[in-house]
């Protein structure tokens, strides 16, 4: 499963000698916080809730396969063999809550950043657009004003309730759309015992 093969990259010292991630890999507390998760051409796209770095995000990209039955080994994608590629996306602090693809648009569900305790970022919660994510080399760095990234929907978010959780792609508009479910959603959500209402969003077109 994706906990396991991040235990392999930790063991592999793959992360720990990595300059940016590794101080939060031998973190007596793992500062890394997995929440999102996308797959393209058989390749995983693993986005970090934690930790945000600076400005920003973090995805890594993977690619398992199956050296025997039941047993995921990661092949040697990034730099000088690396088990893994290292994207930064510049999300103003926010750390990844969930990745879907759409074409080669990879959509960003973004979150404060899940990492130490007390950490927060003063932008809020939206869905993000990353065009021609699956070109984007190793050890990339996609800034704010890059013409690929686009905010697409800033999304509600409160204190007490109604933080973004899970995005999925929705097909009920008659154009491509998002559906953007909530954690500890609000009362106005609630609107029966085994009811809870999600947002759904279109996309902008091609």
């Amino acid at each position: 499963d994706l906990q396991s093969l991040f235990t392999q990259i930790g063991r592999d010292l793959a992360l720990a000698q990595d300059p940016l991630l590794g101080p939060f890999v031998a973190a007596p507390e793992n500062g890394l916080r997995l929440a999102g998760l996308a797959v393209r051409f058989g390749r995983l796209w693993v986005g970090l809730r934690g930790p945000a770095l600076g400005p920003f995000a973090v995805i890594l990209e993977l690619e398992p396969r199956e050296s025997r039955p039941c047993l995921l080994e990661l092949m040697p994608i990034g730099l000088k063999g690396r088990p893994y590629r290292k994207h930064l996306i510049e999300l103003n602090g926010l750390g990844v809550q969930g990745l879907r693809w759409h074409d080669d648009s990879l959509l960003i569900l973004t979150a404060p950043p899940a990492c130490h305790a007390g950490e927060t970022a003063d932008a809020a919660p939206g869905i993000y657009q990353l065009r021609e994510a699956s070109a984007l080399g190793d050890d990339s760095l996609t800034s704010a004003s890059d013409p690929r990234l686009a905010l697409l929907q800033p999304l509600p978010s409160s204190p007490t309730g109604d933080q973004p959780r899970a995005i999925e792609l929705y097909a009920g508009l008659g154009q491509p759309g998002v559906m953007v479910a909530y954690g500890n959603p609000l009362p106005a959500r609630r609107v029966a015992p085994d009811g809870i209402l999600a947002d759904v969003f279109p996309l902008p077109g091609r």
